[in-house]
């Protein structure tokens, strides 16, 4: 007798900040993952009032995972949480409770790996600040460098 693998139950989450096309990629990912039965969308913090989150948002999606109502999470996780070091600590919580992560972009990722990935984004993005006020200094300099040479120039004329 064969047995039919029942679908996973998926829940959709999207960044009030995708585009509609980066949604149907997500949508589409999940559909091919099992059945959707949740959507929630999280909502910048920027954008939300102190104490109150958003309907749908990262909060609401953490107490449904919490009463089991889904398998699996599909989502851009970079978008949908607020740092790179909040993704490992979402992720680690939804592989807790028995829950697959998926990401978009990444595909099923474990902590470890989004550790990894958190610690590398956040080197990358302190190297890009180094560059860039290096950069800035470097051109307060030139520009104070030029000035300070044309106040010290004369007329050709000597006077």
């Amino acid at each position: 007798m064969l047995i039919r693998p029942t679908r996973k139950r998926v829940a959709l989450c999207y960044s009030s900040a995708q585009h509609h096309a980066d949604k149907n990629l997500t949508r589409l990912v999940a559909e091919k993952t099992g059945d959707v039965v949740a959507i929630f969308t999280a909502t910048a913090p920027s954008k939300q009032r102190p104490g109150r989150p958003s309907p749908g948002s990262l909060i609401d999606l953490m107490a449904a995972a919490n009463r089991n109502e889904f398998d699996v999470v599909v989502a851009d996780f970079r978008l949908v949480c607020t740092s790179p070091w909040d993704i490992p600590q979402v992720v680690g919580r939804l592989e807790d409770l028995g829950i697959e992560a998926v990401d978009i972009a990444l595909g099923r990722m474990h902590r470890l790996e989004w550790l990894i990935r958190s610690a590398m984004s956040e080197e990358l993005s302190r190297h890009h600040g180094r560059r860039v006020r290096r950069g800035i200094a470097a051109a307060k300099a030139r520009r104070t460098a030029a000035v300070g040479h044309d106040a010290g120039q004369t007329s050709s004329d000597g006077v």
